[in-house]
């Protein structure tokens, strides 16, 4: 008999923890939204505070004018510095970002910014010639 009761008493956890997390989850959507509006406002407060003009565009514009999105992972990273010939430190400073950053991107451990994937993406684009020449005007 302490069979079925402990049977129906995993069974009922788990219908519960399902029914939570169910409840949980447009909560957890309403937490992102709200999450970028705090980082918007954080970025408009700065502004003011610098005596820079906040300039926001409709949001018309702003869903006409979808950022590009680029698809860069930790082997993409070491597949362009390989073809690129160059070595971390050198990729470091064309990027503009710290040796430690290009190692953590490199092993998974974190991912780069939006911004820092439009630079990459760039470098790749880039001839070797070019890049050789960027790192000579790095190197003085």
């Amino acid at each position: 008999m302490s069979n079925i009761q402990q049977i129906l008493n995993v069974e009922i956890r788990r219908l519960a923890r399902k029914e939570a997390k169910e409840a949980i989850k447009p909560l957890k959507e309403r937490i992102k939204k709200l999450h970028v509006q705090v980082r918007t406002l954080k970025t408009q407060v700065r502004l003011l505070a610098a005596g820079k003009p906040i300039d926001q565009p409709a949001k018309d514009e702003q869903s006409a004018e979808q950022p590009k999105v680029y698809r860069v992972d930790a082997k993409r990273i070491r597949r362009i510095r390989k073809k690129m010939q160059v070595n971390q430190t050198d990729f470091a400073r064309l990027v503009g970002v710290s040796l430690k950053t290009i190692v953590n991107w490199e092993k998974g451990y974190a991912r780069p910014r939006q911004s820092m994937k439009a630079k990459i993406v760039e470098l790749s684009r880039a001839g070797k010639k070019q890049i050789a020449a960027r790192i000579q005007e790095l190197d003085g």
